[in-house]
């Protein structure tokens, strides 16, 4: 066995047990965020190495949005402004629409930020869903929000973390290229 395929394996066993981890601390802590009904950001990573993997056993495709909306007043106190939490229901039932309901996954990961995992979907298929999102919340009754989305392919290479930052890089490209126009 050469060197680079022992350090391919210790890698390997290494992914392995921070999977174990992350798997150990879902089972003690809830899975639901409890505005929106969606998955919460704590089970995002955990699924995200999950769909990877699957990914790259089954040569797919998976996509991954990272959404986040514009004008949603942050709370300082507990309770949230009712006003925020109509606004963040109504996006997480646009989302639950927008995907595939046995398939896709969304999560709430921050106040006013989103995410989806979109396996065997290419980046050009979750540029239209992420763009149907966008056009429902205009069509609601959210008429000041704004919606801002980055989007990006999975590569075999890459770890959930990776892709995670490439999402919210990609999102921040877009939020300049809006302010920008």
């Amino acid at each position: 066995m050469g060197y680079s395929e022992m350090m391919h394996d210790i890698m390997e066993q290494v992914r392995r047990e921070e999977f174990r981890r992350k798997r150990r601390d879902i089972k003690n802590h809830p899975i639901i965020d409890d505005s929106t009904g969606l998955y919460n950001d704590r089970f995002l990573h955990l699924r995200l190495d999950e769909e990877m993997a699957r990914a790259k056993r089954c040569n797919k495709q998976l996509s991954f949005i990272m959404l986040e909306l514009g004008c949603v007043k942050k709370s300082d106190t507990t309770t949230a402004n009712p006003d925020e939490e109509e606004v963040l229901k109504m996006t997480s039932d646009i989302i639950s629409s927008c995907i595939r309901y046995d398939i896709d996954l969304a999560f709430r990961c921050r106040e006013n930020k989103f995410a989806i995992i979109l396996p065997e979907v290419n980046v050009h298929h979750a540029d239209n869903i992420a763009q149907s999102i966008e056009k429902q919340i205009r069509k609601g009754r959210m008429e000041n929000i704004t919606m801002h989305a980055g989007i990006v392919q999975c590569d075999y290479h890459d770890h959930a973390e990776e892709l995670i930052r490439s999402a919210s890089d990609a999102l921040l490209k877009e939020k300049k290229n809006q302010k920008n126009k």
